[in-house]
């Protein structure tokens, strides 16, 4: 990819770090926590770019930003897993589907799990009380076991990765590496380290993993617990 192309075809970035022949893409508002790595064609570039108007800099500072950014994509591992193409769209599509606002990542005995939810709707001053209203989502992504971990990313920051297969690490730094090694390319996500009161337990009767979502203020739960429609049942098969 040349100088040009990479400005161009990164139109969700506020800046564009180019040293060494590699380039750093980052998040503009509200996906701050996303940063996007790759390489270009030339090495002679050094600069950082705001859509098309370079910024004042110079190599040393430059090289020492690409530096700090490639440390933060080779942290030391909490755990590692691989998400497979057709579950980072379904995660994508569910984001949509749901109007989620952030997703939490996370593993235990039962293996890796990811929770859906807006949340504001786990705020009781600022959600609007209905009597079928499914403030959370969870589905089992895989069986297998990791290291426990949990994170939690913007909604829409996960929705700019490219529907693609990645290996996927959780670093101590509290950094999500994707690495894309056909195409050379990384993209991190920032761990929001949101502490939400969530219960995670699997219900033996459904055969399934639940989570409640519990009231901050007070450990309340709604008396109506039946199973609600969510829009999974709207996600087409054909497409997943």
């Amino acid at each position: 990819m040349k100088k040009d192309e990479v400005i161009i075809n990164h139109p969700f970035a506020s800046h564009v770090l180019i040293h060494d022949g590699k380039y750093a893409a980052f998040g503009s508002e509200p996906n701050t926590d996303f940063v996007k790595i790759g390489k270009i064609e030339s090495k002679k570039y050094s600069g950082v770019f705001s859509t098309h108007s370079k910024i004042d800099s110079n190599p040393e500072s430059n090289s020492l930003l690409l530096k700090s950014i490639i440390d933060l994509s080779d942290p030391s591992l909490v755990c590692y897993f691989r998400l497979n193409s057709w579950q980072v769209k379904f995660i994508q599509k569910t984001i949509k589907s749901f109007n989620s606002t952030h997703i939490t990542l996370f593993s235990d005995e039962n293996g890796l799990q990811i929770n859906f939810y807006d949340v504001l709707k786990l705020m009781p001053g600022a959600r609007m009380n209905r009597s079928h209203e499914t403030r959370m989502l969870n589905h089992l992504l895989n069986d297998r076991k990791v290291n426990p971990f949990k994170m939690t990313f913007n909604a829409s920051s996960f929705m700019l990765l490219p529907p693609k297969t990645f290996d996927v690490g959780i670093g101590e730094n509290h950094i999500g590496v994707f690495s894309d090694d056909e195409l050379e390319e990384g993209y991190l996500l920032r761990d929001l380290e949101l502490d939400l009161p969530v219960i995670h337990f699997f219900n033996d009767q459904l055969g399934q993993c639940i989570s409640l979502a519990l009231s901050a203020s007070h450990l309340s739960l709604d008396p109506d617990t039946s199973q609600h429609e969510t829009p999974l049942s709207e996600l087409e098969s054909d497409d997943l």
